[in-house]
């Protein structure tokens, strides 16, 4: 706690200090002394030791079977204390010893404690046990993705479905090259994506100006609007297979861009390959 408080216009009348858990409580007066200059000013012996809310992290949060939760905290002498029913710690609370591994979905919350007393506001962050999307079956493919090449105006993503198509075919890849002028287009890219692995998978699109990712009808990467090189991410939990994707791209002035990458388990990030992506026949 502070050893003194006072209004620094004010400086012989000390205000009184309490403590309310992680709180510091200042009792300041109905009206200051000097409207101008209504300065608290806090007094302390050593250094401040302010505790910030202890850190609840992992690598996504969804998972199929179980997850490691990490929870920590930059503050020495203190004790993290959690629960995983969303209700607020105490200090009669599980103590963090380690990652927390979780089998079902829950709400984990965290607070800081010192000598059996809060000294941090308890914060939350929620994890959902999912089933994996399932893969399709009995198909015939064919390496490369399907496009649809149109013109237009656009401050956002249209309905691609309902305007006319300019031009379309088949690209190894996201390949945006083939436009026929370098403002004022937009691309749909259809086909399959192979998953070697059953995971959560990462999304990306880094896009000038907006797009858009979908498996299947699921919105997966939300990435609209007219901005420069920008990239967006979303997570989703596939099993091994093919699986249907889209991206939508649009670029109304200026630069133009669109890189969509993944990452999963055992596969770092990296742009999605071409040997991956197919369109049904």
């Amino acid at each position: 706690n502070p050893d003194r408080a006072y209004i620094l216009s004010d400086r012989e009348n000390e205000l009184g200090i309490t403590r309310e858990e992680d709180a510091i409580v200042i009792q300041v007066p109905d009206v200051a002394p000097d409207p101008m200059n209504s300065v608290v000013v806090l007094e302390f012996k050593g250094r401040p030791d302010v505790n910030n809310p202890p850190k609840i992290t992992t690598q996504h949060d969804i998972f199929i079977h179980n997850t490691n939760v990490s929870i920590t905290s930059e503050r020495e002498n203190i004790i993290i204390h959690y629960t995983l029913d969303g209700s607020e710690p105490t200090i009669k609370s599980p103590t963090v010893t380690g990652a927390i591994r979780l089998t079902n979905s829950a709400r984990v919350s965290a607070r800081s404690f010192r000598d059996g007393q809060p000294v941090s506001r308890f914060v939350h962050a929620d994890y959902k046990k999912v089933n994996p999307r399932p893969a399709l079956t009995k198909i015939k493919k064919m390496p490369g993705v399907r496009y649809n090449y149109f013109e237009g105006s656009w401050d956002s993503l249209p309905d691609f479905q309902s305007i006319d198509i300019k031009s379309k075919g088949v690209v190894p890849n996201f390949d945006i090259s083939i436009r026929e002028q370098n403002d004022f287009f937009g691309f749909m890219f259809e086909g399959l994506i192979y998953i070697q692995e059953e995971g959560i998978y990462s999304f990306y699109t880094d896009s000038d100006d907006g797009s858009r990712f979908y498996i299947g009808d699921r919105l997966v990467v939300e990435n609209d609007g007219l901005h420069g090189m920008s990239e967006a991410a979303g997570s989703i939990a596939l099993s091994m297979g093919y699986h249907p994707f889209r991206v939508t791209y649009f670029e109304k002035g200026g630069g133009n861009q669109l890189i969509v990458s993944y990452q999963g388990p055992d596969i770092a990030k990296q742009a999605i390959p071409a040997a991956v992506l197919f369109y049904q026949k």
